[in-house]
């Protein structure tokens, strides 16, 4: 009997733990986020047993300011995506202070069910009151995403004794500070003879501070939003707040002087119900929302406003949350400046038509100050963070021939270098969003608008790109800047513009030549055109143009089939160098018409005779081996081909590489094969074995 009850009593103490860092879920989309927490505890000590670590005894109080204190923090988590995770946590105190962060070692998840159990040391002095554990997940080196919110109490050694005998009774941490439920209840009488007493101001600013969060959530301590335990009443404060600030002079009814950060989401409207959508969208994720009058240009309208929030690092998480969520960009506005009141209830059409108070008097003009602050920032449009070079380098060149300034900079983060790709700067937010339109139809890329002062902008370098853009640069720029500002919030119809597809780039014009002589014998429209990049002179060969990116697109899949080599699909315009072309014919070389020939082969000696060289790279018996390896050629820029020869009475599949022009050029194309393609024994061969008999490259005497 006595045991079973010193067992119900374990279990009772082990549950009342578990309760006590039960996780608070954070309100995400279905299958939105990467990972879960499914159990918490904190153990003052970690135990081996049957080769398992298994917790000593779980603890719901640590020691305050304790320098030798050691426990340890696990928590069991559900990987729900595959790939790579990387577990953070930061704890921070009742202040949102961060006082100390916590990181693991990167886990593979293989299937969207794999448990994994992670456990934390937790050692050092900490301050007295509620820590809050924040854990993060970054998910295949992405942006980290707050998954839960764990808490535990820290007490100082006097009132640990107090603390252990209420050990049984569940507590529920507060969330947020909370004014006194005796002030919500009191009569209004009662209340004025509160303001005249000395503490007046302290609480009134108390329950301001209330007033600054949502009324249905909570801030956690590091600006995320997840649903309270216990939420504080909401009801009659506002009223309380109006009933405690009677004895003060009154303010303009046309400003809002309270510190804090508003955000201006979407575009101003000119009746609140064409906002009432949005608003919904917004007060779905959870965060305060209202509809306010602003004024933009000299006319009054509507727009919805979240906030007040009372630091700027919650105004951008909410601002980040918005985009990623809805969408929909937003602006931060600081509140301590002279701005509108937002409306608190919900504005109909009839309220804002019947309303005695003029539009002119409902919103404070932008003052002389806040604009010239505004002139020391530009705006950029941020495209994208890319871990290949090539790739950025891609897009900036793709941009920079349509005419778009390009700005790049290079950062280093966990280890890995990435570059990041910016349009702009733009003088105002309406130019930016104009070129982020432009971009959206015709690269199908979403770019975010960044607001940017001068000394970000010293940061980042300026892309330079080739020399025959330079004027169409300007161009383009002078375009934007004389568009006029779209009176709607819909994308511009764009006329299909023709592109081409940049195959590959040459610094020595014979191999510029041969590969257009090769995509000419497939029967693609090719040609080359010029470019200065970095002080060196390439020659791009591209084949095109063709009137819509659709069949650019197509050309592109159909050369990547046919020799392997991935092109890049870009707007066309004419070279400065090279005359518009329209599909030339040129005859393919005179070669027997034998099942071994290959149709698109290129020759071995050009016009003028001279003799030229291939890399004989080894023999395949099966075909696919021998095409895999010609694909492998392409992608590092070699001509490879195949031919099929007999070789002691069996039938071989012969793969090289060329010509090239020189002995040199081949010299050069042995060594990439050797250190990219790990072959062994790579062959110079001359055209007087491989090609003049049209035998291709083969088995024979080599140099």
């Amino acid at each position: 009997m006595m045991h079973s009850k010193r067992l119900h009593k374990r279990l009772m103490w082990i549950f009342t733990c578990m309760m006590l860092v039960w996780p608070i879920t954070v309100q995400t989309k279905e299958n939105g986020q990467p990972a879960f927490i499914t159990n918490a505890y904190f153990a003052d000590k970690l135990e081996v047993e049957d080769q398992l670590v298994k917790p000593g005894k779980l603890v719901n109080v640590l020691p305050a300011r304790n320098p030798s204190m050691v426990g340890y923090f696990v928590m069991d988590a559900l990987l729900a995506r595959t790939g790579e995770h990387v577990f953070e946590i930061e704890i921070v105190d009742g202040k949102r202070k961060k006082v100390a962060e916590m990181s693991f070692d990167p886990v593979e998840s293989q299937d969207r069910e794999h448990v994994y159990t992670v456990v934390g040391s937790v050692a050092g002095a900490f301050p007295p009151g509620w820590l809050y554990f924040k854990v993060y997940d970054r998910h295949e080196n992405g942006p980290r995403i707050h998954i839960s919110t764990f808490s535990i109490m820290a007490q100082e050694q006097s009132a640990a004794g107090s603390q252990r005998a209420k050990a049984t009774q569940p507590a529920t941490p507060p969330s947020l500070p909370k004014a006194p439920e005796k002030k919500l209840t009191e009569p209004a009488s009662k209340l004025a003879e509160l303001a005249k007493t000395a503490s007046f101001k302290e609480k009134a600013e108390q329950l301001q501070a209330d007033l600054l969060a949502t009324p249905s959530q909570s801030i956690d301590p590091l600006g995320g939003y997840v649903k309270a335990d216990n939420p504080p009443p909401v009801i009659g404060k506002r009223e309380v707040l109006d009933t405690l600030t009677t004895s003060k002079p009154a303010q303009s009814k046309a400003t809002d002087k309270r510190a804090g950060f508003k955000l201006h989401i979407g575009e101003p409207k000119a009746r609140a119900a064409q906002l009432e959508p949005l608003r919904k969208e917004v007060a779905g994720l959870g965060l305060p929302v209202t509809i306010g009058v602003v004024r933009q240009n000299g006319t009054p309208s509507m727009m919805v406003i979240s906030g007040p929030y009372k630091r700027k690092a919650a105004a951008q998480f909410a601002q980040r949350f918005i985009e990623q969520q809805l969408n929909t960009q937003s602006a931060i506005i600081d509140s301590g400046e002279s701005i509108t009141r937002a409306v608190t209830q919900r504005v109909s059409k009839k309220q804002f038509e019947r309303s005695s108070q003029p539009l002119s008097e409902r919103a404070e003009p932008i003052s002389a100050a806040k604009m010239a602050a505004g002139a020391n920032h530009l705006y950029v449009v941020a495209l994208g963070s890319f871990g290949n070079p090539e790739n950025a380098q891609r897009l900036s060149q793709g941009l920079a021939t349509e005419g778009v300034s390009i700005l790049k900079q290079v950062v280093r983060s966990k280890g890995r270098r990435y570059t990041r790709v910016f349009a702009g700067p733009f003088q105002s937010k309406l130019k930016a969003k104009l070129v982020s339109r432009q971009i959206l139809a015709s690269h199908e890329l979403s770019g975010s608008i960044r607001r940017w002062s001068r000394s970000q902008l010293a940061k980042v370098q300026k892309f330079t790109a080739a020399a025959d853009t330079a004027n169409t640069v300007q161009q383009g720029l002078a375009r934007q800047a004389a568009q006029p500002a779209p009176q709607a919030v819909t994308l511009p119809k764009v006329s299909p513009r023709p592109h081409a597809v940049q195959i590959v780039s040459y610094l020595d014009l014979g191999s510029a030549n041969l590969m257009e002589r090769r995509l000419v014998q497939m029967g693609l429209p090719a040609f080359q055109s010029p470019a200065l990049t970095n002080g060196r002179r390439l020659i791009r060969v591209m084949v095109g143009p063709y009137p819509s990116k659709l069949k650019a697109q197509e050309a592109a899949r159909y050369v990547h089939g046919k020799i392997g080599m991935q092109g890049a699909v870009v707007l066309y315009k004419t070279p400065a160098a090279v005359e518009k072309v329209a599909a030339p014919v040129i005859p393919a070389p005179a070669l027997p018409a034998t099942s071994e020939s290959l149709e698109g082969e290129p020759r071995f000696f050009n016009n003028s005779g001279r003799q030229d060289f291939t890399v004989y790279a080894g023999f395949f018996s099966s075909e696919d081996n021998a095409k895999r390896l010609v694909r492998r050629m392409g992608r590092l820029e070699l001509n490879g081909f195949y031919r099929q020869v007999e070789v002691r009475g069996r039938s071989m599949n012969s793969v090289c590489a060329g010509p090239f022009p020189s002995m040199d050029a081949a010299q050069r194309a042995v060594e990439l094969l050797r250190s990219q393609l790990d072959i062994a024994r790579p062959i110079i061969r001359d055209a007087t074995f491989s090609g003049r008999q049209g035998m291709g490259c083969g088995p024979g005497r080599s140099r």
